[in-house]
């Protein structure tokens, strides 16, 4: 079981813990078609972004700027209550290296 909403509050409250002076932290909300919500990182050397969608899949990729390549780019990983945030983990353990 996946529970869309539990866990666009949960990214909601992740957004603002990873605000600092060395992250902008943005959240997106998307309710029209399939429900979606996108936290996106910009870092002095990095983009990231991680998505998860009401149908319970998650899509994040991991782009450094400085050497212009994809750390990560993964789509369509099924997620569920007891696996949505060990994928997240996996998605910042990239972002923040």
């Amino acid at each position: 079981m996946f529970t869309f909403l539990r866990w666009r509050e949960w990214l909601a409250l992740k957004a603002g813990a990873l605000r600092s002076g060395d992250f902008e932290v943005s959240l997106k909300e998307n309710d029209r078609h399939l429900k979606g919500t996108a936290l996106e990182i910009i870092a002095r050397t990095k983009l990231a972004s991680f998505r998860s969608y009401e149908n319970g899949l998650v899509d994040y990729e991991v782009f450094d700027t400085t050497t212009s390549k994809w750390l990560a780019k993964e789509t369509m990983i099924s997620v569920n209550d007891g696996n949505f945030e060990q994928v997240f983990d996996q998605f910042w353990s990239v972002a923040r290296r």
